[in-house]
């Protein structure tokens, strides 16, 4: 509300512009106290700071400063009306169960990452599955089914005796899901079940459409070399909607192939 020395709650105060492009406000309490169009003179404007039961008090200080009453940071160092002495101001960060928790060394915040919170709440899960002895330039594949009623966050790994090209396809066309991989909640206190299915070995008729691709080791003269990876990032696999992430074996004889997933589920 803006008012001239009186409350004007009923009334509504437009902010024009005058003939030189100056704002004025015309402000009328209906008792004659009016500041006219273009009029330029000083006048003092007071501005009523409430929730609409209560209105903030000023103190007698002459300098202006909001009284505060009965601030209690800590239970019982209060600040009385007109009080201006300093006292520190505790912020109590909580979801009214939990409160967060402060370094007492560094004074900062403590924080954990999104994702080992989210292994405490129990909706992160994995799996693997070891190919052994996969022959030289044959490939092998997990499928990851995603229900209608999420999205999944995947981060996928890939591990070598030698040279490999991996790969990740979106909407394969299928003609077995593939045989059923045994899922873990990394909570082990938890122990909830996914919504997302993972497979071995699908029969596939047609891959769909390429979204990651890139190669781990080398092959040597006299020996060959293999490795490991993780992408830097998650992928989100989108619900209702199949995904292949498999590995071809680039090495002359025939190599193990580890593949693990870790993922956590997003409602649609």
């Amino acid at each position: 509300m803006v008012s001239s020395g009186h409350d004007d709650t009923d009334r509504v105060h437009p902010i024009l512009v005058d003939a030189n492009g100056r704002p004025y406000v015309i402000i009328d309490d209906g008792a004659g106290n009016t500041l006219p169009a273009g009029d330029a003179i000083a006048r003092p404007i007071f501005v009523k700071v409430t929730d609409g039961t209560e209105v903030w008090s000023i103190d007698g200080s002459n300098y202006g400063e909001v009284s505060v009453q009965l601030l209690q940071p800590d239970g019982a160092n209060t600040m009385p009306a007109g009080d201006a002495t300093a006292r520190p101001i505790f912020v109590r960060i909580t979801d009214g169960t939990t409160d967060a928790t402060v370094d007492p060394d560094l004074g900062a915040l403590l924080t954990v990452p999104i994702e080992h919170n989210l292994i405490h709440d129990g909706v992160v899960f994995a799996c693997f599955h070891s190919f052994l002895l996969v022959p030289s330039a044959t490939s092998r594949w997990l499928h990851v089914k995603v229900p209608a009623t999420h999205n999944c966050h995947m981060r996928y790994r890939f591990m070598s005796e030698a040279k490999i090209d991996y790969y990740v396809y979106e909407n394969p066309t299928l003609t077995n899901d593939g045989t059923a991989l045994t899922e873990f909640d990394m909570n082990r206190v938890t122990a909830n079940a996914s919504n997302v299915d993972v497979f071995h070995t699908p029969t596939i008729t047609g891959a769909g459409t390429m979204i990651d691709n890139g190669m781990i080791g080398t092959n040597g003269f006299l020996t060959d070399t293999g490795g490991s990876m993780t992408p830097m990032r998650d992928w989100i696999f989108k619900a209702s909607e199949s995904y292949l992430i498999g590995a071809n074996n680039n090495d002359a004889a025939a190599k193990d192939i580890v593949i693990q997933l870790s993922w956590y589920e997003e409602a649609v």
